[in-house]
């Protein structure tokens, strides 16, 4: 199946059902063996007519891990739990046209439930860094803690430089130092 790559956890996808033969397809791979959910939105319809059916599939987009076949207009928000996703697989997820053509715009994403574990933080500008949780993505922005040291004293001939390195990511900028006005004098 052509398919709309759905990389990160709980980010919402869009998409829309405009006529009665549309099907949205996307996919999503699990990145750890555990429970796994999908979850539906879409704005309020003053009806109660059933508009949705979200089907998910196993990797071979043909066998119904779970299906929802009577998403009402009125009903805003539907969850899927799926059940035990395996690490590496990927599942398809289809929506398509119930009974009524709703041009109604839904928000489709994927989640599942973990304890957060971060990588190391790498620079991602100037004043900050950031982490990201290796199951999901999820990003963590800190600012820089700088620490500064003398990486050459300056004299009366030429400037100096100062190093300012972030303790948690080790990004550095230096600084120029003045030349000093005073001459030192070595005498034997």
């Amino acid at each position: 199946q052509t398919a709309t790559t759905m990389g990160r956890m709980n980010m919402n996808y869009v998409g829309c059902i405009g006529l009665n033969s549309d099907e949205d397809w996307f996919k999503f791979s699990a990145p750890i063996t555990g429970n796994g959910y999908v979850n539906f939105t879409h704005d309020a319809i003053s009806s109660s007519n059933i508009y949705y059916k979200v089907y998910v599939y196993e990797s071979d987009a043909a066998t119904v891990v779970k299906s929802v076949t009577d998403i009402r207009g009125n009903v805003t928000s539907t969850r899927l739990g799926l059940g035990t996703l395996y690490a590496g697989n990927t599942y398809f997820v289809k929506v398509l046209d119930a009974l009524y053509s709703s041009r109604v715009t839904y928000n489709l994403n994927w989640e599942m439930p973990h304890t957060h574990t971060y990588g190391s933080k790498t620079s991602l500008n100037s004043s900050s860094h950031v982490r990201k949780c290796t199951v999901c993505l999820d990003e963590q922005t800190e600012a820089h803690s700088f620490s500064s040291a003398v990486t050459k004293q300056p004299t009366h001939t030429a400037v100096g430089t100062r190093r300012y390195t972030c303790s948690e990511c080790g990004y550095y900028y230096e600084s120029e130092i003045a030349k000093t006005t005073e001459h030192t004098y070595s005498y034997t």
